[in-house]
């Protein structure tokens, strides 16, 4: 018979989408929807844990350079760029994640740091913005 093991317990906050890595030892936590109608040091983007401790944490004001340059709806905005590029945790420990700028970002689930950025708008020919295309 198949024991469950419990790899993580969080307190304190809560989180629609979350991201473990292979080792069950680092966890990826996108921030909550942020209210307003522009990018914020007081809203939190995303953040990095190890064995339940904070290693990092990005506002999306750090990750939007325009703070208007987000996508407004009634009750929040997102930063985020959405449908094709969803965040994407790899199995060697790469994060990646788009903006809403078209910017795309990439951490290292180890430690947090972001080791790569590139502005898809003005580089569309190599990777990783030749993945997907064009908005």
């Amino acid at each position: 018979m198949a024991v469950d093991i419990e790899k993580w317990r969080v307190s304190g906050w809560y989180a629609h989408s979350v991201f473990i890595d292979s080792d069950c030892k680092h966890l990826v936590r996108i921030g909550p929807w942020p209210s307003g109608d522009r990018a914020s040091t007081d809203h939190l983007a995303v953040a990095f844990y190890a064995n339940g401790k904070e290693l990092a944490s990005y506002s999306t004001a750090d990750l939007i350079s325009d703070p208007t340059q987000v996508r407004v709806s009634a009750t929040h905005y997102w930063w985020l760029m959405g449908g094709l590029r969803n965040p994407e945790l790899h199995g060697d420990g790469r994060f990646i994640l788009w903006t809403t700028e078209d910017v795309v970002y990439i951490f290292t689930s180890k430690d947090g740091k972001i080791y790569f950025t590139q502005d898809c708008k003005k580089d569309r020919e190599t990777y990783p913005c030749s993945r997907y295309g064009t908005n």
